[in-house]
Parts: structure tokens; C-alpha cells; sequence
């Protein structure tokens, strides 16, 4: 999977000086999976970006990196001229879903999907709506 988006040039990494304190993988489009949630625009595919991964290492972690990151996300997919990031993340992984209602992203739904790394499982979907005229979220 991750390979995969090494190879679409999707995935980023956050740098410290010359180490990796995290990276995340990011497509500027939304896949047919997020069609069933009720958003709270109706886009299309192409003017979404969808947030895939968001790791940071475990020495940088509590020390603001995910805050970081957020930001240089937003101010990538604001330069793409997307109008929303959309996620999904594991029903279970309680600290991203508090990370990301902290960074203004709003739940929007759950599906029970399959994924190749953990079987059926529940996803919770989350929504940041880009404002361009402001350049705000």
C-alpha cells in the first residue's frame, strides 16, 4: 500500500533538518468509498482531497509535529484549489479522531469496509472544508 503511493508520487514526508518526523499520504481526488457518506457539500471526486496516512515518528511525537503537518496539508491542497480534505481512520484509533476534530476537521459518517491490513473493520469519516476566498478552513 504504501508503495503504491510512493509510486504515484502521493506520499510526502515531513523533514526535521535531515530527519523524518513523519509523513503522511495524501490523493487529490476521493475514491468510490467515500460516496456513501453524507458531506456536507456535495463535491466531486476531483475537487477532494482525501488524507490516507498521517505518522509521525515515535521520537517526535508530542512535540507539535502533527500540528505541523496539518498545516503544510492544508496549505497543499488549498494550492490544488480543492474545496475539502476528507479522511477515514480506524474506529479504534481514538488519539487521530481528538487530532483531528482538534485541527477543525467535523464527523460525517461510518462504514464497516474491507481493508487489506485489517480485514472488515469500522472506518469514521471526517470533513475540512476549504474556504478559497479567505483562504481559511
Amino acid at each position: 500500500m504504501i508503495q503504491s503511493y510512493i509510486d504515484r508520487q502521493e506520499m510526502y514526508l515531513y523533514m526535521d533538518e535531515k530527519n523524518i518526523a513523519g509523513m503522511t499520504a495524501i490523493t487529490m481526488y476521493q475514491g468510490a468509498d467515500y460516496h456513501e457518506i453524507p458531506w456536507s457539500q456535495n463535491l466531486n471526486d476531483d475537487e477532494v482531497a482525501s488524507l490516507h496516512l498521517l505518522t509521525v515518528t515515535p521520537e517526535y511525537q508530542g512535540k507539535g509535529v502533527s500540528k505541523k503537518m496539518m498545516e503544510a496539508i492544508v496549505s497543499l491542497v488549498m494550492e490544488k484549489g480543492k474545496k475539502a480534505i476528507r479522511l477515514d481512520t480506524l474506529v479504534s484509533n481514538i488519539p487521530a479522531q481528538h487530532m483531528y476534530e482538534k485541527r477543525g476537521f467535523a464527523y460525517r459518517g461510518k462504514q464497516n469496509l474491507y481493508a487489506e491490513n485489517a480485514g472488515w473493520t469500522d472506518f469514521l469519516y471526517y470533513e475540512l472544508s476549504l474556504n478559497h476566498e479567505t483562504g481559511e478552513v
